[in-house]
């Protein structure tokens, strides 16, 4: 039972409407301290905008290196020549491979369709010295025997996502937004947290979950933006339950020009490693990294 000093109140009308009015300020008090304004984005905007940023409007080359680790050694190395840029609405990547002498020479253009819409793989060997198609492109295929599926680089699109906005956090001293997708077609990962970046709409950190929604994988990215164009310069991503992890370093990174996208054209494959090689032997807007993983 309520206080009587109370229940006078409480029977003044012009008390009840000051309780009405308390009540609203109070609930949109709470709403503005815990709804930081980076939440006011939906998760469609944020992800469309971290794609923009792995596939910007400016191409960038990178010689890359990738290693593999199974617990604390070393097995493999792949040194490679990497161009990426969203050409013709659509995000592709070239990348040409020079080491190990096993798989050196191959050429490969991820982001190209058939006039019909079909997604496919361009693939040049130089034992063929032919551009060849495959196709289905198997977005969730491990990429060279490492932790990274082709999906995980951005280099094939990953399909519908259902996508939830699940907060804004403090990482690295970044401040991120969270955001949850869940694939549709969940035979391969049932859910993915990644953490970008909100000045660069990079992203941080991603967790994979097994279709258990057990934590199975997690990588973490490091970038940088140069000349106003944001660029990742290593990507770490570690299997939590089979204990290997791969990491992906960029050398050094050139912004390209327009004459660098004959790169993204099926036709240009052949000579993409000639072309790649020349652009990144010129010193001008190239970017001092790390050195390679295992120097």
């Amino acid at each position: 039972m309520q206080p009587l000093a109370w229940r006078t109140f409480d029977r003044n009308p012009r008390h009840k409407r000051w309780r009405r009015y308390a009540s609203l300020w109070a609930l949109i008090g709470a709403a503005l301290l815990t709804t930081p304004p980076a939440l006011a984005r939906s998760a469609e905007q944020a992800y469309e905008r971290m794609n923009a940023a792995l596939a910007p409007a400016r191409a960038v080359l990178s010689r890359a290196y990738l290693a593999v680790w199974l617990e604390d050694e070393q097995t493999q190395v792949y040194e490679a020549l990497v161009a990426r840029k969203r050409f013709e609405g659509q995000a592709k990547t070239t990348v040409v491979i020079l080491e190990p002498e096993f798989v050196a020479g191959v050429r490969t253009l991820w982001g190209s369709r058939r006039p019909d819409g079909t997604r496919i793989e361009a693939v040049f060997r130089p034992v063929d010295q032919r551009v060849t198609e495959i196709v289905p492109v198997m977005p969730d295929d491990p990429l060279l025997g490492s932790n990274f599926t082709r999906a995980d680089l951005g280099f094939v699109p990953r399909g519908a996502l259902d996508l939830r906005l699940v907060g804004e956090r403090q990482l690295n001293l970044n401040d991120t937004l969270v955001v949850e997708a869940k694939p549709r077609d969940s035979w391969y990962y049932s859910r993915i947290l990644t953490w970008i970046d909100t000045r660069t709409w990079l992203p941080v950190k991603r967790e994979y979950y097994d279709r258990a929604g057990r934590l199975w994988k997690r990588a973490e990215y490091q970038g940088t933006v140069f000349e106003n164009t944001p660029v990742l310069i290593r990507i770490t991503m570690e299997d939590l339950q089979s204990l290997t992890r791969s990491e992906l370093v960029m050398s050094h990174v050139r912004l390209g020009d327009p004459g660098d996208d004959v790169l993204f054209e099926r036709s240009y494959l052949e000579r993409a490693k000639t072309h790649l090689q020349k652009a990144l032997a010129e010193p001008a807007s190239q970017i001092p990294l790390e050195p390679p993983p295992g120097d």
